[in-house]
């Protein structure tokens, strides 16, 4: 061998280095051989016109990543920082929406327009919670006005019943989503539920929470038109909001 000659081994390795697929992706590929193996199944059963799009990515979380991207378009959104094919392919990771216990006793947190709609509806839960959205209801809404509100709020049924064709049904929504009864799975599970009754990857499965995505994101935006409506002038908004729904209890 010539002295600028490498040895066979040292040039293999060199070609490993730089020639695709890079060594590192593929060592990762042969480790788990069977969850990628399920990770490519998956793009040939949900999005096979960006297979090469999806496999050109150079890392496993990048994989993942352009598969959520693709998938969220025709489908509905998964959870965006999964990392590792193994999870991945074990349970479909769906971005749910629903008010978990934890999230309704931070709502003082959430947009103003928000924590008003939230004082207008029971309390799921029959805790303190309440007297703390009152307090920061104040800030917007006078004395006056939040005691025109029934002690415990109105009962998800009857804001229902009450809005129901009107500007105000969102409302009703929102009673239904901290219910957790809206019957959509999006708005109504939280990931503590999740958790426990996981989703598995299947046609029909992905099917039937593709056409109740396409309604969460009706309700969602229809939310988000009131709660923005509210923060336009909230005393004002809120007082048309009282003067409606007593206009129609007293109708009935």
């Amino acid at each position: 061998m010539g002295t600028n000659e490498k040895p066979i081994v040292t040039q293999l390795a060199k070609k490993l280095k730089v020639g695709p697929p890079q060594i590192n992706s593929l060592i990762s590929q042969l480790a788990d051989s069977d969850s990628y193996a399920r990770f490519i199944e998956l793009i040939r059963e949900y999005l096979p016109e960006y297979e090469s799009e999806i496999l050109a990515e150079g890392s496993e979380w990048g994989r993942i990543a352009a598969f959520v991207t693709r998938f969220a378009d025709r489908y509905f959104p998964l959870e965006e920082m999964i990392e590792e094919y193994e999870y991945f392919v074990q349970t479909i990771p769906v971005l749910i929406q629903g008010v978990s216990y934890d999230d309704y006793h931070s709502i003082t947190d959430w947009r103003t327009g928000y924590v008003l709609m939230t004082y207008l509806v029971e309390d799921p839960y029959e805790s303190e919670n309440r007297v703390v959205i009152a307090e920061e209801c104040l800030e917007y809404a006078s004395r006056e006005l939040l005691q025109r509100v029934p002690q415990l709020g109105f009962a998800p049924g009857d804001l229902v019943r009450l809005t129901q064709g009107s500007r105000y049904e969102a409302l009703g929504h929102w009673a239904q989503i901290l219910w957790h009864d809206t019957g959509n799975f999006f708005l109504d599970t939280d990931y503590d539920w999740l958790w426990q009754d996981p989703l598995y990857w299947d046609r029909e499965t992905v099917e039937a929470l593709t056409r109740q995505w396409q309604q969460a994101e009706r309700i969602q935006q229809m939310l988000f038109e009131l709660a923005e409506w509210l923060e336009e002038d909230p005393p004002r908004h809120f007082e048309q909001i009282l003067d409606f729904l007593e206009e129609k209890m007293n109708e009935q």
